[in-house]
């Protein structure tokens, strides 16, 4: 019971710090520069989105140990730091990006267009129009965002060191190691799922459900 309710503890620390917070920043970054390739006009746009797409065929057991070099030189070793800063050049970052510039080419400009001229400003335009539009797409990342950053397993296993902030999967992992004690693994990994169930039903009713 013991180890059961240090599970309960746990996940809900780890629901709060840092998985909400990454998976929150994931979207904001996405959002906001898929927006900025969409509807801004300036030079090498498409050659800038080219290279975001670009970062998707790299594996991320290649830029493992230099981001590993880059956090402990920076001492962001054993902090929840290491883990929101390298979340910015992942895949995931990414593959959000190329979906919500997909999304946005969707909306037609007339909204915005009228919104402008009745006085909107471009950030209004951004917050009234758009986001509210993109509900969707931003519920669709939102749950791919949190099954990524709740489910990460190895950089948090070599960057965090210290027992009292290892993620759940992390824990679970050492837990086996120490006790390996089956219906207590076995609740602990049902506990886990539990947060990835409720994130599902809180943005499910958001989804776009075709004909």
């Amino acid at each position: 019971s013991d180890c059961l309710g240090t599970a309960v503890r746990q996940v809900c620390h780890k629901l709060v710090l840092p998985r909400c917070g990454n998976a929150h920043m994931h979207d904001c970054r996405s959002i906001l520069t898929a927006y900025a390739l969409t509807r801004l006009e300036f030079k090498g746009r498409n050659i800038l989105f080219l290279a975001f797409v670009a970062t998707m065929m790299v594996p991320s057991h290649v830029t493992l140990i230099p981001n590993y070099k880059i956090v402990v030189d920076a001492h962001l070793a054993n902090t929840y730091t290491a883990l929101f800063l390298t979340s910015m050049f992942t895949g995931t970052n990414a593959f959000n990006i190329f979906f919500f510039r997909q999304y946005f080419l969707s909306i037609p400009k007339d909204l915005e267009n009228a919104a402008i001229v009745d006085g909107c400003s471009r950030l209004g335009v951004f917050f009234k129009i758009v986001l509210p539009n993109a509900k969707p797409a931003i519920a669709t990342t939102a749950i791919l965002s949190f099954r990524s950053v709740w489910n990460a397993f190895l950089w948090p296993m070599i960057v965090i060191n210290d027992y009292d902030k290892l993620t759940l999967t992390v824990g679970l992992k050492y837990l086996k190691e120490w006790d390996p004690n089956w219906a207590v693994l076995l609740a602990g990994a049902t506990i886990s799922i539990v947060p990835i169930v409720i994130v599902f039903l809180l943005f499910q009713k958001y989804f776009m459900h075709l004909p």
